[in-house]
């Protein structure tokens, strides 16, 4: 458990540091598509709402789990 902690705090610290491509911080959603779903992930901010920046990262990849 204190390892996932670490490895939380890490990752919260690497995720602070992520910009997207309009310069701000990604937000972490979930994924609710049939191959993914509950998965959770890094995008834009302004996902569907304005368009040039296709930001995406998966959040589990970021943690060393697949």
């Amino acid at each position: 458990m204190a390892s996932q902690s670490s490895r939380a705090s890490r990752f919260c610290s690497n995720a602070k540091e992520l910009l997207c491509g309009h310069g701000e911080r990604p937000v972490l959603r979930t994924s609710s598509t049939k191959d993914n779903p509950g998965r959770r992930f890094w995008g834009c901010v302004y996902y569907e709402v304005q368009d040039g920046c296709d930001f995406f990262r998966w959040a589990d990849l970021e943690l060393g789990a697949v």
